[in-house]
């Protein structure tokens, strides 16, 4: 997110962020599902263990187990009750993941508004002060940036 916020770009290209920020906003904040699985990762961004997806509704439960190979295997179950068991088990009263969402709100803010007008530098520290503000993963995000910029941000 980092390097697609920071890039340099042409006004047609900050235009093109800020929608791909919106969607993304809506797609993740419109489903507990979405919030559960949008939160930062300090693993690498291949899939190494298994996922699944269960809908409830239409008593679906997909399964996907990677191998060694970095192949798939796709599991469909059509079970009505197994769904709704998975269902029950995994997402009922499950808190609703607001601060990772917060980075997306974070970004959107940091090109809208003057920050990112101004010189990258006041909107690189403008995002991670809000980062600071309203979320748990400051330091994550600081550890994105190389030593130069980190020593920077601690100042």
């Amino acid at each position: 997110m980092i390097s697609f916020l920071f890039a340099p770009t042409g006004k047609d290209s900050k235009q093109a962020k800020i929608r791909i920020l919106e969607r993304m906003r809506d797609y993740f904040s419109s489903s507990i599902y979405r919030r559960l699985y949008f939160i930062p990762s300090h693993l690498d961004s291949r899939l190494s263990d298994p996922c699944m997806n269960i809908n409830a509704d239409s008593g679906v439960v997909t399964l996907l187990f990677p191998d060694n190979a970095k192949h798939f295997t796709h599991v469909e179950v059509n079970n009505r009750e197994f769904a709704e068991t998975l269902y029950k088990h995994y997402y009922q009263g499950v808190p609703l993941v607001h601060d990772a969402l917060s980075l997306l709100d974070i970004a959107h803010q940091t090109l809208t508004t003057e920050h990112a007008a101004a010189e990258p530098w006041a909107a690189l520290q403008f995002f991670y002060q809000q980062c600071v503000l309203r979320t748990r993963y400051a330091d994550w995000v600081r550890e994105c940036f190389n030593p130069d910029v980190q020593a920077l941000l601690r100042e």
